[in-house]
């Protein structure tokens, strides 16, 4: 990506610092980072939900968040029930 003209970051999600100065200067953020498996239900939805939300709080206008995603951050499943955008 970087070969691309990306800038790439890598650093704890949870350190502020490191994500402020990952977005300074940014005008596009395309997020894919998730898991699909955990030791339990609150680390998968914090991983999936609780960094997402950090990401949204720090962007200011006008950046923008192009978040990439997959069923599988809805909950893991191993249902045949398919979910949508519309699933609560």
């Amino acid at each position: 990506m970087e070969t691309a003209g990306a800038n790439v970051f890598v650093g704890d999600p949870e350190d502020g610092s490191v994500m402020s100065e990952a977005l300074q200067g940014t005008d596009t953020v395309i997020y894919c980072a998730g898991t699909a498996s955990a030791l339990n239900r609150e680390q998968y939805f914090e991983v999936n939900v609780g960094l997402t939300q950090r990401i949204l709080e720090l962007l200011q206008a006008p950046q923008t968040l192009v978040f990439v995603s997959s069923q599988a951050a809805a909950d893991p499943s191993c249902s045949d029930l398919l979910l949508d955008e519309d699933a609560s």
